[in-house]
């Protein structure tokens, strides 16, 4: 949608995304591990 002049990096978007779940805006629907590391579905 930005036509790629706003870029987050996936500290940026995870970051975000635990303090979504913390404040109860966001749930996780799910959790893997996927090569070694955590995935969460939201």
């Amino acid at each position: 949608m930005s036509d790629y002049r706003v870029r987050l990096g996936a500290g940026t978007l995870y970051g975000a995304l635990d303090r979504l779940d913390t404040e109860g805006l966001v749930e996780v629907a799910g959790e893997e591990v996927v090569r070694g590391r955590n995935r969460r579905y939201y």
